[in-house]
């Protein structure tokens, strides 16, 4: 299944959909919408009216921030070190 999608140069192209409940209506049973998917990486789809524009999407670098050191590594008496069992084994 395609829907007709308008690009930003004007050009009209068919993309693949997927039918998607729109609302429940009480009574009247469900109403459906053919929608695209949104699964090209240049592309996002927005539906205006009834038509539906290709919006470019722009990808943003995500800088990965550096964990914070937590609070008790600051105190000196709290670093792990091996316990004098420990010493006492590598030396005997």
């Amino acid at each position: 299944m395609a829907v007709s999608v308008l690009f930003p140069d004007g050009l009209r192209r068919d993309v693949s959909a997927e039918l998607r409940v729109l609302s429940v209506a009480t009574g009247r049973g469900l109403r459906f919408v053919q929608q695209p998917i949104n699964a090209d990486a240049r592309w996002r789809y927005v539906r205006v009216d009834d038509r539906w524009h290709a919006v470019p999407r722009h990808p943003d670098i995500a800088t990965l921030v550096p964990a914070a050191r937590e609070w008790w590594q600051a105190i000196g008496l709290m670093h792990d070190t091996p316990g004098e069992d420990s010493r006492r084994k590598s030396a005997g």
